[in-house]
């Protein structure tokens, strides 16, 4: 089903097998199709879904991550993970483990490379998305033109976390407000985010600790051997400065960027410096 947007931007919705179960896939690109676009894919943290983090719509706003690509040239895509959103969702959220992402990413992105008739597509992860993307750029190198960890990934520690005994994470307006800074956020991009999450996502899965079984280690820089761009937000609690240096400096990639952003957190796409984080990702994404 394709349904216009605006009178320059179209969205499409895709629908992905992945072991059995249907994934949820939105693709935004310009009205006139561009045979040298970029193809992109955005790929959400643990939380809420990619279409409601990527693709922000509040009327008269430029608060879509989607939009500003796809108008600066991008078929840009996103999914939600089995569990999430859209997407089928399995009767016990412990069941959506680090592993099973792995192989729904793999899905989505065979299935945007016959869409799109290409070999390699960019990819951007955030969050969980971070670590997802860096392991399936360690395994798939040949699939990724270019990487952005965004807020996750890149060397984050993994914390003394208590070992889950709920396998859902019932999202609210609550719980969704405590998580984002609120002195450099957007106000009306927050209330349109916390509507659709609320409405849509309404529960994510609980992933257990490392080691526990479909938890991979995190990605090894040495292993990432595309062109990566790291970014943060200065206001994220995850942001620790050394741990991200360290593994910028192992990449395996002479051509990569550190960025970090002031008066941002953890969900830069709807804080203040949103527009300098947008075209960061879309530049880096039309380097040659």
């Amino acid at each position: 089903m394709v349904t216009a947007m605006r009178s320059e931007i179209t969205g499409a919705e895709h629908w992905v097998v992945s072991n059995g179960h249907r994934l949820y896939l939105w693709e935004k690109r310009q009205a006139t199709p561009d045979s040298s676009a970029h193809v992109t894919l955005l790929v959400h943290g643990s939380t809420y879904s990619g279409p409601n983090v990527f693709d922000v719509q509040v009327p008269g706003k430029d608060y879509s991550m989607m939009d500003f690509l796809a108008r600066s040239g991008h078929d840009v895509f996103t999914f939600a993970v089995w569990g999430y959103g859209r997407s089928d969702r399995p009767e016990d959220g412990f069941a959506v483990t680090t592993e099973a992402a792995l192989q729904d990413i793999a899905a989505v992105v065979d299935a945007i490379q016959r869409l799109r008739g290409v070999k390699a597509i960019n990819l951007l992860g955030w969050s969980w998305g971070g670590r997802t993307t860096a392991l399936f750029t360690s395994r798939h190198p040949e699939a990724v033109e270019r990487l952005v960890l965004y807020a996750g990934g890149a060397g984050n520690a993994a914390g003394n976390r208590p070992e889950p005994t709920e396998p859902w994470n019932i999202i609210t307006r609550e719980n969704i407000m405590a998580r984002i800074e609120q002195d450099c956020v957007i106000p009306d991009a927050q209330e349109e985010f916390i509507r659709n999450a609320v409405a849509i996502d309404r529960k994510a899965p609980v992933r257990k600790g490392t080691g526990a079984p479909g938890e991979p280690p995190s990605a090894l820089p040495e292993a990432i051997r595309v062109p990566t761009h790291i970014i943060y937000g200065a206001r994220d609690g995850g942001y620790q400065a050394e741990r991200v240096a360290d593994f910028f400096a192992r990449l395996a990639t002479p051509d990569k960027a550190l960025t970090v952003y002031p008066d941002a957190g953890h969900f830069l796409f709807i804080q203040k410096p949103r527009l300098r984080f947008f075209h960061a990702v879309d530049q880096f994404f039309r380097l040659p």
